[in-house]
This record gives C-alpha cells, sequence and structure tokens, in this order.
C-alpha cells in the first residue's frame, strides 16, 4: 500500500492516480472513457466528472480504482470476471453488476435507484434505507428466498427472484445412481433408473435449470433407486403366486374378515 501512494503524484492538472488502476483491462477502459490513450497520466480530474461508466464485458477481474468517480451515476460491470466490488461512489443511482462471481455486496449507495446482481453468488443483499429503489433484480444467486434480502420494502413494481440451482447434491445422487451394479435387478425397475438418471444429467447440463427442477430430479432419482426390484426377489415373488394360485377359489369363498 504504502509503494501504491508514493506513486500517486500531484501536479496542476490534479493528482495522478494511474496507479490506482491495478487491472490492465479496466485501466483501458479508463483511459478510454477519458479520451487518453497509454501511457499518458491519469489525473483525479479527468474522472471526476464521468457520470456513466460502462466497462462491462471486459473481463475485469477488480475496479480498484472506482472511488476516484466521485460524480458517477451509472455503473455497467456486468459480464466480467469479479468477485468484489470496491467502496461504491456515493452518487450512484443505476448499478448493473450480473453475471460476475460475487460473493458479497458493499454498502449501497443511498439514493441509488435501480440494482442488477443477478447470476453471481450472493448469499445476501442489504437494501436498508434505499427509499428511492425501484428496480432490484436478484435471480440466480445462492440466495433461498426474500428473508435474504435484509430491508427489503413494499412497493417495489420489479421484483424477480428464482433462487440459484446448486447441482452438488444432484450430482452427487446421479453419482450413486451410476455406481448401482446391473446384474442384480430386474429389466423394468432398472429401466426406470436410467431414465431418471438421464433426466438428471440433463438438468445439471441445462444452465437456465432452476432449483425446483434441482429438487425434483433428486427426488425422482431417490424413488427409482427405492423402487429397484431384485431379480431375487421377483423370483421368490413368482414362486409365492404359482404355490397360493390353487387357494384362490378358497379365498373366494372364504374372504378375510
Amino acid at each position: 500500500m504504502a509503494g501504491l501512494l508514493l506513486s500517486i503524484t500531484t501536479n496542476a492538472a490534479g493528482v495522478d492516480i494511474t496507479a490506482a488502476f491495478i487491472d490492465p483491462n479496466f485501466r483501458a477502459e479508463v483511459y478510454r472513457t477519458i479520451g487518453k490513450t497509454a501511457p499518458e497520466p491519469i489525473y483525479d480530474t479527468d474522472v471526476a466528472g464521468v457520470t456513466g461508466l460502462y466497462v462491462h464485458k471486459t473481463q475485469i477481474q477488480s475496479l480498484a480504482g472506482l472511488e476516484y468517480f466521485v460524480g458517477l451515476e451509472t455503473l455497467y460491470c456486468f459480464s466480467n470476471q469479479l468477485t468484489s466490488l470496491p467502496a461504491l461512489p456515493v452518487g450512484l443511482k443505476t448499478i448493473w453488476c450480473e453475471d460476475n462471481q460475487l460473493t458479497s455486496l458493499p454498502a449501497l449507495p443511498p439514493g441509488l435507484e435501480a440494482l442488477k446482481c443477478y447470476d453471481n453468488l450472493l448469499t445476501g443483499i442489504d437494501v436498508t434505507g434505499l427509499n428511492g429503489l425501484t428496480y432490484l433484480r436478484c435471480d440466480y444467486n445462492n440466495m433461498q428466498d426474500k428473508s435474504d434480502i435484509i430491508g427489503l420494502r413494499d412497493g417495489i413494481p420489479v421484483f424477480i427472484f428464482y433462487p440459484q440451482a446448486n447441482k452438488t447434491q444432484l450430482n452427487a445422487v446421479i453419482a450413486q445412481a451410476r455406481a448401482i451394479g446391473r446384474w442384480r435387478y430386474t429389466r423394468s425397475s432398472w429401466n426406470r433408473l436410467q431414465a431418471a438418471i438421464a433426466l438428471a444429467q440433463a438438468v445439471v447440463d441445462d444452465p437456465a435449470a432452476e432449483r425446483f427442477q434441482v429438487i425434483a430430479r433428486i427426488q425422482a432419482l431417490q424413488e427409482s433407486m427405492d423402487g429397484l426390484r431384485t431379480i431375487r426377489d421377483a423370483i421368490i415373488n413368482v414362486i409365492f403366486m404359482i404355490l397360493i394360485s390353487p387357494l384362490y377359489p378358497l379365498m373366494w369363498l372364504f374372504p378375510m374378515a
């Protein structure tokens, strides 16, 4: 951190903040936004007046340096490789940060109006005090229901929520089912299990699969495994039916109470 502070210098044009942008892809987008080219220095005055920053789909891994965009109102940083966000400028009104690998969000600006953070790894969101928030989309995360959203108020007109499909357990059950040996079981019960495995694998391979589909396939696989019938049991059942078949007429004459 000391080295970074030493590399930021001040002159008549402002404070040189070039070194603050540690991600080369983000730094390139900053140059593009302010109309400069490397290796020209980036000054705090260059970015202070930027109101919209559109750095989506550029393979950015860090937004370090974002704090210098003090006039920022709109941030599009979706479809990158972000695992976290830095402290956000307080004037932000719109944030689109979907399709990353975010596990949490920093404190959200008090005047935020629209937030897209779907398709991440979030386990919760705090929107307490965001009275101007009118759009929130947070589907396909690791949240279970709306209780994972702290401070969510009634009246937000657009709210979409689908928990992200966690396929870890489904993959485990598929592996368990595939490990079962074929030779012990009847053809019909074995074929039912194979059909259930195929349907479960289709859900695993579907990137848009939802949580209820995963749960349904887990249940179906468990039922198919429980329903496997051994050849030995089938033979015993056939022998039993043959032995008692002569008694059928007596069963009609003397029904059991």
